[in-house]
């Protein structure tokens, strides 16, 4: 039991590593025409190779505005991010890419940690 106990402060001591990221952008009113446009919405994407346009983390209604989108990540390195805007099953190209670097991070030490007698 106190082994298990131990494991679990371990495990949530480990995920407190993640860090909160707020990505923000203008929102899109033009066509790539410049006639006025209503979108559905916008893709975050997340990659580890710049230049590409990796997993989407994330989808933002068009109606937000500003449009933003918190998400976590935790893997340590430099990741790369583009958002896209769509409108049905047309999504745009990518936006400028900006990185993110997450430096490895230890972890906090267990708390109230003890020894007794028995």
């Amino acid at each position: 039991m106190k082994k298990l106990l131990v494991l679990l402060l371990f495990l949530l001591s480990a995920s407190a590593l993640a860090e909160n990221y707020t990505a923000a952008w203008d929102p899109v009113t033009q066509d790539v025409g410049g006639n006025a446009i209503t979108i559905d919405g916008y893709n975050l994407y997340l990659g580890e190779v710049a230049g590409t346009r990796g997993l989407k983390i994330g989808t933002v209604a068009g109606t937000v505005n500003p449009p933003i989108l918190v998400f976590t990540e935790n893997r340590v390195g430099t990741h790369y991010l583009v958002v896209t805007a769509y409108k049905g099953t047309l999504e745009s190209a990518s936006s400028n890419e900006i990185s993110i670097t997450i430096a490895t991070k230890s972890p906090k030490p267990p708390p109230n940690f003890r020894v007794t007698l028995k």
